[in-house]
């Protein structure tokens, strides 16, 4: 009675809970999702989309992404294989888990009529899939806590959510081991499912207990005498009253284990009721899970398979009411896997700046909070906006990432939604990242036009002095060490000047007359640098819109580290135009 009560009351929650997070995508208008539409129109637009993917070969894609992206698990494989093992072990393990045992009244006992748990293939699976689980679990537990994996940063739902997932696992495979040496729950199944009476037939039932104490890994209060006479007489009985519904225990491996290493204590535990105590935190454990869902990291389970399945279907025709709604669930999709940071090209700015918040796993972590419309400090807004307006747009996070958001048009979003809200924008928004950053999208608002030139305008003060013709931006080798650094780095030498840097550059894509705007362009540059004219290099304007995405660098055939040139360019000039024994400061706050 109150299993069913417990079980009740925790579906009854799971879907109000849904229905609450689900309702938001649509009825609530999201701080970081594109420009506010009505429900309905969200609404009406998203039935539209699905009617057209039903209706047309989009539908192929759907089944692609299902069987790909969400069974298979391909982007987490193309991210590394230890990932991706360790989440088909959880992924695979606790669905099937889930369907075949949690939910066998209305899944396994419709499709298999005859199903008992205690018989193969259940018994055998059920384990199976428990230890697939808990193997998962303990690699998570390995890479963020022991080997503390690159950039894998682990919050509270991280670390709930894996307690919660042992604990469910555990609790389980201790209960089974403990109820196969339980001689209470012996008894209570030879009543039930047997004729023996233990007054009348004490001779037969002290040969199925000695039996089980053999090859079941029963442990008697009383243990009798097992000799070859007794065990044949307890193996009839057994056939007669227990094998049509229970293999030998020793096809449940892991609580066979279990039962064989508490065995010295458990007449005691029998006595104390822990076979009760057990499956009540077993059943606690599985409803609370089920219950919270919606409001912990469980939710991806949800949401990253339907983030795959609309990025399969959706580009850049998609309409905007249903890109909003998308937009509105993704932070729930997010599953703090750090794929994303661990590729970011900002990703040493986070560590200079001390501001974890500039790579893309972080910010979707506290984006989940603003979607949620949890209070967050201002340090963490300001964080937040300084990580949004330093990204450079080079798509890395969106192409690795396992949960297919679309991060790059999140943060291009975020920084329209920021613009025309905020008055005070954080000093980041600089030539150092306007560049791609802010002239992708065709449908700037004019007050966000109004905004992004009074802002660079202020900021571009911060540079003036640098491009001043007057200032000598580098020394001769002897005199500056930066210079001399400049000198051992060879590898502009390598460039043949096939332009390929040039024609992918992001800020040179921004201006329609470039060479004018910058001055010179990277090709031109290196082979500025090969010719020794370092200080006509240093006075380009290219040096200073750069944005770091690095995408020249990963482009060029001949390996020239021309980001790194622009860095060492840049630092040259700055030490240059700083008051002696005075280090320049930028001001994150």
């Amino acid at each position: 009675m109150y299993f069913s009560i417990l079980l009740w009351i925790s579906i009854a929650l799971l879907i109000a809970g849904l229905f609450y997070k689900i309702s938001r995508w649509f009825c609530v208008p999201s701080a970081h999702a594109s420009p506010t539409f009505s429900s309905r129109q969200k609404i009406t637009a998203v039935v539209r989309g699905l009617l057209q993917t039903f209706c047309s070969a989009k539908i192929l894609l759907l089944g692609k992404a299902l069987l790909l992206d969400i069974l298979l698990q391909r982007p987490l494989f193309k991210a590394g294989k230890l990932r991706w093992f360790m989440h088909e072990l959880i992924f695979l393990g606790f669905v099937l888990l889930t369907l075949m045992h949690a939910m066998a009244p209305v899944v396994t006992e419709k499709i298999f009529p005859a199903y008992t748990s205690t018989l193969n293939p259940y018994l055998l699976l059920r384990d199976l899939l428990g230890i697939m689980v808990l193997s998962g679990v303990g690699i998570a537990v390995y890479r963020r806590f022991i080997i503390k994996e690159h950039l894998l940063a682990s919050n509270k739902q991280d670390i709930l959510a894996l307690v919660l997932l042992g604990t469910i696992i555990v609790s389980g495979i201790i209960l089974e081991g403990m109820k196969m040496a339980s001689y209470t729950e012996f008894m209570h199944m030879v009543t039930e499912y047997s004729a023996l009476d233990p007054k009348e037939d004490s001779q037969e039932l002290t040969a199925l207990t000695a039996y089980w104490v053999k090859d079941f890994a029963l442990v008697s209060p009383v243990i009798p005498t097992i000799s070859a006479k007794r065990l044949a007489l307890g193996k009839t009985s057994h056939e007669e009253y227990c094998a049509s519904c229970h293999v030998s225990n020793k096809w449940g491996f892991a609580g066979y284990a279990t039962a064989k290493i508490i065995a010295p204590a458990a007449t005691f535990l029998d006595r104390a009721g822990t076979v009760h105590v057990l499956w009540y935190v077993h059943i606690l454990a599985c409803f609370l899970g089920l219950a919270t869902l919606p409001f912990t990291k469980f939710f991806h389970i949800i949401t990253t398979p339907l983030s795959l399945l609309a990025n399969a279907v959706m580009d850049e025709k998609s309409q905007p009411e249903t890109v909003a709604v998308r937009q509105a669930m993704e932070p729930a999709a997010c599953t703090h896997c750090s794929v994303c940071s661990q590729v970011c090209s900002a990703m040493m700015s986070a560590r200079v700046l001390n501001n974890p918040l500039i790579l893309p796993g972080e910010k979707m972590q506290l984006l989940k909070a603003v979607a949620e419309n949890k209070a967050i400090s201002p340090e963490e807004k300001r964080a937040l906006m300084d990580g949004v307006f330093i990204c450079t747009s080079c798509n890395r996070c969106f192409a690795v990432c396992p949960s297919g958001i679309n991060l790059k048009e999140l943060w291009m979003t975020v920084r329209k939604r920021l613009l025309d809200t905020e008055t005070d924008l954080p000093v980041l928004l600089s030539p150092l990242s306007y560049a791609p950053a802010l002239q992708q999208d065709p449908e700037w608002t004019r007050q966000s036009q109004a905004s992004v030139s009074r802002t660079f305008a202020r900021v571009q003060g911060n540079f003036a002095q640098l491009m001043r013709p007057d200032v000598p931006l580098l020394l001769q080798e002897q005199e500056n060490k930066d210079a001399a650094q400049l000198s051992r780095n060879k590898t502009f030498s390598y460039c043949f000047v096939c332009q390929n840097c040039t024609t992918i550059c992001p800020v040179v894509a921004r201006y329609e007359h470039p060479e004018k705007e910058l001055g010179m362009l990277p090709h031109q540059i290196m082979c500025s640098l090969g010719l020794g004219l370092t200080e006509m290099c240093s006075k380009s304007k290219m040096i200073w819109e750069c944005s770091t995405c690095y995408q020249c660098q990963e482009h060029c055939p001949q390996n020239v580290r021309i980001v790194d040139l622009f860095y060492r360019l840049k630092h040259a000039a700055y030490e240059n135009t700083t008051t002696p024994g005075e280090k320049p400061k930028i001001n994150m706050t």
